[in-house]
Parts: structure tokens; C-alpha cells; sequence
């Protein structure tokens, strides 16, 4: 049977079937995910590996050649396009994927284990790496400094660590990454002249020192309710316990120590980056968000979980939201919704103005209809709500209008050459199906 003569045949499953596609055009509008833009897959990394010490003829030999070796195995790797390079202490090999790799992520998790193994098999020791870099595609969600106060680094860690912690329960983070942190060390300093009064090597201090913050299996005890493990005590747990390593015996007899002959200092290493917030050190949490989720609302939940933390925080700590994408996403989705129901509007508005009130409402009706049909579409095929795919609506909105009128004119024209009204309403319809379908 012709569709459209049974959905005029049977009325009410037609009136039914299209309520229940405009419901789920809405509930797909509500909840469908929401971004700024579409996502773009980027299909370029970056594989890294050190070699202190080593010359570049060195590295390219011992190094970036064996790494070009296991690379090229993949398939997924696009030869003509990966290059390295080879300087004094470093390899790097730019590695560019075939256009048809859906799922970069997948490669790359493969391309990691086999650097390890690499490691562990081919490189010579010393090498630091390889390390594979694909995280360029990455988008922060939101982005939080924390200073204020008389608080140093690590005591901003310390705050930023609770507020990691509590983000970490939300089941739509992806990643979350300290920016401007400074590593903390345990600095031991001297001199020659001070060491050589006790007769002494920095060799020996080194192994002195090693002997001790070394972690070993100590063995187990066997006791009829089971084997109990032991464990080695020695661990440096403080710069007093530092200071107090005997070092070795000098000639009268006597014990030296490390503290005798250098000082030992809890300090800051040296910084790699630095942030500051209008004009105070701070300490930046920027969190990224899993793909396929709605970042308004996950913008939504970090903020109220970010205000039951902030009552555990002390009163004089600042924490300032510096970036948050889920706010600017909220208000361009929003922008443009607010003119697409504008475009709407004004498309029906001059459709009844122009046109015979009945052909005017059946065309006014197609437009929501078949907009919720496309955003129920659209949820199906998992496409993101954003401006690029609601810009798209709007400029073929026009097409919707032209589809319905088009048809309601065919209508109109058959009822002019005398057929009946049954008739020519499946008949207006089914014979516009293709140039309608093809044009649109």
C-alpha cells in the first residue's frame, strides 16, 4: 500500500506516530550532549626519548632508528608523512596517522605499550622513555586557580588535591592536571674542602644514601595463621633522619655524619612553570570532561561540588573559576536557540500572512515537526549539539517551508482539475516524493 495513503487511511496512528516523534525531538533537544564546537579528531602525535650525554649521530643510531623500526609495523602509521629528529640528548619522531583511522585513541594506547617494550629489549640503558605526546586535541572544561593568603606551593597542592579529589567522584571527568606546581626536594649541599677534612668521596655520600632510601622485599615469617610479611625499615621519613646517616669512620674512631659535613634543606626544585593570579602565586586544576556528556551539565555539577569543597578550604584562600567552557557553551547554545526560534517564528508568521490560512497552518506545523524529527535524528547518530550543527538548521529551515508549500500547491492544483479531495491529498504527496527528496 502507498504510505501516504494509508497514513491518510488511518489518521489517528498517523496523529500518534507524529506526537511521539515531536516528544522525542524535544527529550533529545533537552539531553543530547552540547559543546562549542564539533569535535575534530587529531590524528598527530609526538613519540620523545632522552638520552643524556648522547651525541646526535648517537641518538640517531642507538635511538630514533629503533623507534622508527617499531613504528613503521603499523599499519595505521602514514609513511610518507612521519619524520624524526636527532639532536644531542634527544629523539623526536612526529608520527602522522592514515586518514582512516576512526579511533585514534586505540592506536595509541597500542603505540605506548610497544615503546615499553622497546625499552625494556632494544634501547641502551640511560635512555629516559620513549614517551608518546597525543594529547593535543585535548579541550579544558574548566580551569581553577587557587592563591590568596601566606600559603606556599605545597600547601596550595595540598587544597587542590581536596578539590581533585572530590572532582574525581563525577563520573564524566576525564582528566584532571596541576598547572604550575612545584615539585618539592630534598637539597643536600657542600663543598670539597668541607668533605675532604674527613677524608671522603661524594662517591661514598651517594651510596651511603641509596643504602638507606632503598625499598627491598625483607622476606616472611611463617606462623600457622599464614605468612606474615616483613617489612624494612630505614625509609627517610624526615631532613633530621637525613642528617643523621652515618656517612662513614674517620681516622680517630669516630662516626661522621652527613649533617657533619653538608647541610640538608627542604626546598622547592627549580620551577618548569610558574602561575600567577592577578599577580599572586597560584596554583591552577584544570579539568577536561569524558567524551559523549553534556558539558553544561557537567559545568553544573563541578560548580556545586566545588561549593561544598570551598566550606572545608580556609576563608582566606581564593578560588577563582578562570575559564569554564560549560558557562561560554551554555550561553552560545542558548544564543542560538534563542534564533532559531526566532528564524521559526518568523517563517510562520509571514507563512500565514501570505498565504491561504490552511496551506499557511499545514506548513507552519511542518517546521517543529520535522526540526524535533531531525534533533531525535541527530541524538540517534550521536551528533553534538553545537553551533556549527544548529547553523546548519537554520540555513536549511528554509527547505522545510518550501517542501510543505510545494506539496500543499500540488494539492491545491488537483482539486482544480476536478479530483476528488482523498485522492488528490496522496496523490500531491506521493508524486513530489523525489524531486522533494532530492532537493532537500
Amino acid at each position: 500500500m502507498n504510505p501516504v495513503k494509508a497514513a491518510l487511511h488511518f489518521p489517528q496512528v498517523t496523529l500518534l506516530l507524529t506526537a511521539a516523534v515531536f516528544l522525542s525531538g524535544v527529550y533529545a533537544l533537552m539531553t543530547m550532549p552540547r559543546r562549542e564546537d564539533p569535535k575534530i579528531t587529531i590524528r598527530t602525535g609526538l613519540v620523545v626519548a632522552l638520552y643524556p650525554g648522547a651525541t646526535a649521530e648517537q641518538v640517531e643510531k642507538q635511538v630514533t632508528r629503533k623507534i622508527e623500526e617499531r613504528l613503521f609495523r603499523f599499519s595505521e602509521v602514514r609513511k610518507g608523512k612521519t619524520w624524526s629528529t636527532s639532536r644531542n640528548n634527544v629523539a623526536v619522531i612526529n608520527v602522522e596517522l592514515e586518514d582512516n583511522i576512526q579511533q585514534p585513541d586505540l592506536f595509541w594506547s597500542k603505540l605506548r605499550h610497544a615503546m615499553i617494550e622497546l625499552k625494556l629489549t632494544s634501547l641502551p640503558e640511560g635512555v629516559q622513555g620513549p614517551s608518546v605526546r597525543d594529547d593535543f586535541g585535548d579541550t579544558v572544561a574548566m580551569l581553577i586557580a587557587l592563591h590568596g593568603g601566606s600559603y606556599d606551593y605545597q600547601q596550595l597542592k595540598s587544597y587542590a588535591q581536596r578539590i581533585e579529589d572530590v572532582f574525581r567522584t563525577s563520573r564524566a571527568v576525564a582528566k584532571i592536571a596541576r598547572i604550575g606546581e612545584q615539585k618539592e626536594e630534598i637539597r643536600i649541599t657542600s663543598s670539597m674542602e668541607r668533605v675532604a677534612q674527613y677524608a671522603l668521596s661524594p662517591l661514598k655520600v651517594i651510596q651511603a644514601l641509596r643504602g638507606r632510601n632503598v625499598v627491598q622485599f625483607g622476606g616472611e615469617v611463617d606462623t600457622s595463621a599464614g605468612s606474615v610479611p616483613m617489612k624494612t625499615s630505614g625509609l627517610f621519613q624526615s631532613e633530621d633522619e637525613i642528617r643523621r646517616v652515618m656517612i662513614d669512620m674517620s681516622s680517630s674512631g669516630q662516626p661522621v655524619y652527613l649533617g657533619d659535613l653538608a647541610d640538608v634543606k627542604r626546598v622547592d626544585g627549580e620551577p618548569r612553570t610558574l602561575c600567577r593570579y592577578n599577580g599572586q602565586p597560584a596554583l591552577m586544576v584544570s579539568v577536561e570532561m569524558l567524551e559523549g556528556n553534556n558539558i553544561v551539565d557537567f559545568g553544573d555539577e563541578l560548580r556545586r561540588k566545588l561549593q561544598l569543597v570551598r566550606q572545608t578550604l580556609p576563608p582566606d584562600l581564593q578560588v577563582d573559576i578562570v575559564a569554564d567552557q560549560p558557562a561560554v557553551v551554555e550561553d552560545r547554545i542558548s544564543h542560538f536557540i534563542r534564533e532559531f526560534g526566532i528564524a521559526i517564528l518568523s517563517v510562520i508568521l509571514v507563512t500565514l500572512l501570505l498565504l491561504p490560512f490552511r496551506v499557511a497552518l499545514i506548513a507552519s506545523l511542518a517546521i517543529p515537526v520535522t526540526v524535533a524529527a531531525t534533533f531525535g535524528v541527530l541524538n540517534m547518530l550521536h551528533v553534538e549539539l553545537h553551533q556549527v550543527s544548529i547553523a546548519a538548521l537554520i540555513v536549511v529551515l528554509g527547505m522545510v517551508v518550501d517542501d510543505a508549500i510545494v506539496i500543499a500547491d500540488n494539492y491545491v492544483e488537483l482539486l482544480d482539475q476536478g479530483i476528488p479531495r482523498d485522492t488528490a491529498a496522496w496523490r500531491c504527496a506521493t508524486e513530489l516524493v523525489v524531486p522533494v527528496l532530492t532537493a532537500t
